[in-house]
């Protein structure tokens, strides 16, 4: 009890010290957690592409059953984009054999011109499918894709109609693979 007895410019130097003692632990208690400031910079950058394909429905005009319609050429039925991370990916395109039936040849092609491709070149992959004759069946192929981007295709269809009159759809089944078609 002496120390609140003694005085300083007359405080109980007691009080004195347990007011000094609390300042000295609250402020290092504050500078233990003092708030600091953080500056995060990031990048923000557009999404990443997805790679699609988009093939229009085409309807052939005026086939006559035993007849030959020629080619039919559809410019831009055929969109291929690929996506970020997608390039030197294989386009392929199959025809459903299956569901050519109607047809005694039935054959046909995609192509991207030099100016409606990334690549800067002519793209092309066909198919033919013959029912009678020695012509061999080509029902799948396949074009390295070496750039990401857009490609635009124009599809020509070509053939002969088979005898019997009615409809058919034939079906055109387009992927990006990892690997060429192997026949």
């Amino acid at each position: 009890m002496k120390l609140f007895k003694k005085r300083w410019h007359r405080l109980p130097i007691g009080i004195l010290t347990v007011m000094l003692l609390a300042c000295l632990v609250a402020g290092s208690a504050f500078a233990a957690f003092s708030p600091v400031t953080q500056t995060i910079t990031q990048e923000i950058t557009e999404p990443p592409t997805p790679s699609s394909i988009t093939a229009d429905p085409i309807t052939l005009p005026d086939v006559v059953a035993g007849e030959s319609w020629g080619c039919q050429a559809f410019p831009g039925a055929v969109v291929v984009v690929v996506g970020d991370g997608d390039a030197n990916k294989y386009l392929h395109l199959r025809i459903d054999d299956t569901t050519t039936g109607a047809y005694d040849v039935f054959a046909g092609n995609i192509t991207s011109k030099a100016e409606d491709n990334p690549m800067g070149s002519l793209v092309a992959l066909g198919v033919t499918y013959t029912q009678t004759g020695p012509a061999p069946n080509i029902l799948e192929a396949s074009f390295l894709l070496t750039k990401e981007g857009t490609y635009t295709f124009e599809q020509t269809v070509c053939g002969i109609a088979g005898n019997t009159p009615g409809s058919q759809e034939v079906k055109w089944i387009y992927t990006l693979e990892d690997l060429p078609y192997q026949p």
